[in-house]
């Protein structure tokens, strides 16, 4: 095996660790929006801790085995190339301050909770639309960033993929947020129902 087959196997093994670790996060975030108590919202965030360091890892292995095909063979003048590096950096930016930031600020705040049902504040930093919206985007750059990878289309066809990938991920996202949003009222009507028919019981 020679040096270039290698970097491409440990940049294979990069993406597959960076698709595995989107996809727990993705359930962290829908079981942690799912949770009814604050008990169940801790025990799902603590399931995102290994993220911190899985992200990074994926990041290092994908760029520098990236780096290391681009300047042993292909160069600088492939835009997918190009772009597809540009574009992991920015996705290894976005999960470190945004994502990241974000499910420790959920973690922290359940940690302060004790027990009981999710406050509202809380319930709405589950649902927040920014974090759905860089998660889920993230995840779809990803997958044009492996259509570029495998295509290998030249300026033009490099910048439509990712602009639709982007594009795709952000209607995902909004279509998230607003099934989360009429999970919850649908929830409180329930909670409310219920409280009404149990004063009813007492009276």
């Amino acid at each position: 095996m020679d040096w270039y087959h290698l970097a491409l196997f440990i940049h294979i093994l990069g993406v597959l660790g960076l698709f595995m670790a989107l996809a727990v996060e993705l359930a962290v975030m829908m079981g942690a929006r799912s949770a009814r108590t604050v008990e169940a919202v801790r025990a799902w965030s603590s399931a995102s801790k290994p993220l911190d360091v899985v992200f990074p890892i994926t990041s290092l292995l994908i760029l520098g085995a990236g780096l290391v095909m681009t300047l042993d063979v292909w160069g600088w003048t492939q835009a997918w190339i190009d772009l597809s590096l540009a574009c992991l950096i920015l996705l290894s930016v976005m999960g470190a301050a945004l994502n990241g930031a974000h499910a420790r600020r959920i973690a922290q705040r359940a940690a302060v909770l004790g027990q009981g049902p999710i406050p509202d504040d809380l319930r709405q930093e589950l649902n927040h639309p920014a974090h759905w919206t860089s998660v889920i985007s993230m995840a779809m750059l990803a997958v044009g960033i492996v259509f570029l990878m495998v295509e290998k289309p030249d300026w033009l066809g490099s910048i439509i993929t990712l602009v639709v990938a982007l594009l795709v991920g952000v209607i995902l996202a909004q279509v998230l947020v607003r099934s989360g949003k009429a999970r919850v009222s649908s929830q409180e009507a329930g909670h409310t129902e219920e409280q009404i028919s149990e004063l009813s019981t007492r009276a």
